[in-house]
């Protein structure tokens, strides 16, 4: 008997470490997506603002910016809400995917008529430019969903691929434009607009290439929609992220203004990288549940932590030398303010990793919460430290308000996991068979069990309305 236990524990002990040094290696993966993502976006801003001048990048910046906010109150987390469902329910891969890709596209179509008739009622300088922007929004928000799916099948070199398509794209098509002489907004936008053609065409071939294109069924509507509109509640944290500079664009000068933006503009490039994690375990924790997150989030945080501590504690350092080199001394006033930052680009971080958990676990209510209780806190901070304090103060109310929904969340998960039986797998119908599995010990497939913390997130209401489970 001791001969078989020593047996089993020696097999199972490489059998970890190889586990551990796969889900580290996708991390790897996926952080260097997005590190080499922001750098293609950093040189393709750089260039075509130098080509442009200050009035045609302003009506870029119009342009692109009112797109993508009136979309981003519709279909923010739509890949999430893909991946989760892919991820989920093998067995309906196909149709999951096309229901969301119509929902999502049908919705996009319907805001981008109607954003491209008050272009044609309104005007204005940036008239043309609109117009382009809102006729390929439903492209662009196809290849999210697109993207997400892809996410969901944990195929994370494909997702990266398909994710620096479009910018590459963009990248090559604004240096041939200008070299052609097209140093307008217009040009641009349409150089955005081939692009987004073009990823979407390289995400319906790599979902054709996986069986993926099915037919939307009416009946899935509902779930879809269901886990779809928690997760949009999450808008109340994208609102205390950006309320910030709202403020302060009404409350301090211009020059002010344009010191804290580049002081916030270092957590906007550390952030996605540091959390790059988040991507990985989602999709691994909706498809095996619990015991997934329990493995797994572990090993995320360390690397989240370490890797935006680090980058944090570098320019806590050395940001005086770093801001004199990238933008000039003028903008040394900035200091100040990113260095009160850090600290909550580090809780920032690790909230988008918890809540890509919470989304994982079919639990996108409580990181909604965290996210609302940030934005009450967000504007009472803000309204009581920018007026004696400026900028100072509009970093000091965003560092605690960072540090805060990280706790929140931190405890969200920590309750969640605590909870319930230890599922791995989950399935609407009895008779499907359940998520396909990858772990050490058995798994045991919960169908439908409550208080789980994987319900149907249709069925979750009666449980997220009290924080109570089963």
């Amino acid at each position: 008997m001791r001969q078989r236990l020593s047996q089993a524990a020696a097999t199972a002990l490489p059998r970890s470490a190889r586990q551990h040094r796969n889900l580290l290696g996708a991390f790897a993966m996926t952080a260097g997506a997005m590190v080499v993502l922001n750098v293609i976006g950093g040189v393709t801003g750089v260039i075509q603002s130098r080509a442009i001048g200050p009035f045609e990048r302003g009506v870029l910046a119009t342009a692109v910016t009112w797109p993508s906010v009136i979309i981003c109150l519709v279909a923010d987390g739509a890949p999430q809400v893909a991946a989760y469902f892919v991820a989920r329910q093998p067995e309906s891969r196909g149709a999951h995917a096309c229901t969301t890709l119509a929902l999502f596209g049908g919705i996009s179509a319907v805001l981008a008529t109607a954003g491209a008739g008050v272009v044609l009622l309104i005007g204005g300088p940036a008239r043309g430019a609109l117009l382009v922007a809102f006729a390929t929004l439903p492209a662009s928000t196809l290849v999210g969903v697109g993207t997400g799916t892809i996410l969901g099948l944990e195929d994370l070199r494909g997702w990266s691929l398909l994710r620096l398509l479009g910018p590459s794209v963009t990248l090559i098509g604004v240096l041939v434009a200008i070299a052609l002489g097209g140093r307008t907004a217009l040009v641009i936008v349409g150089v955005i607009a081939i692009s987004n053609v073009c990823q979407l065409a390289g995400v319906t071939r790599a979902l054709h290439r996986r069986g993926l294109l099915a037919r939307p069924r009416l009946g899935l509507v509902r779930p879809v929609v269901g886990y779809a509109w928690r997760n949009a509640l999450n808008m109340g944290w994208i609102v205390s992220y950006q309320l910030d500079q709202l403020l302060l664009s009404i409350a301090v000068s211009p020059v002010q203004l344009g010191l804290y933006a580049v002081s916030a503009s270092f957590g906007a490039v550390i952030i996605p990288i540091a959390a790059a994690s988040g991507y990985v375990i989602l999709p691994r924790i909706a498809g095996r549940g619990a015991s997934e997150a329990r493995r797994t989030l572990g090993p995320a945080i360390v690397v989240t932590a370490v890797t935006a501590g680090l980058a944090c504690l570098a320019l806590f350092l050395t940001g005086r030398t770093v801001i004199g080199v990238l933008f000039g001394t003028g903008f040394y006033g900035a200091v100040t303010s990113l260095r009160i930052l850090m600290p909550g680009v580090v809780a920032l971080a690790l909230s988008s990793v918890l809540s890509d958990t919470l989304r994982g676990l079919g639990r996108p209510l409580v990181a909604a919460r965290a996210g609302a209780v940030g934005a009450l806190l967000t504007c009472a901070l803000l309204a009581a430290l920018i007026p004696p304090l400026g900028i100072r103060g509009a970093a000091i109310a965003s560092s605690i308000t960072y540090i805060t929904v990280a706790a929140i969340m931190a405890w969200g998960v920590r309750r969640e996991l605590s909870s319930g039986p230890p599922a791995v797998a989950f399935s609407p119908h009895p008779s499907g068979p359940p998520a396909s599995l990858d772990l050490d010990v058995p798994a045991v497939a919960a169908i439908g069990l409550p208080g789980d913390g994987v319900s149907d997130p249709v069925g979750d209401e009666e449980h997220e309305g009290d924080g109570a489970h089963g």
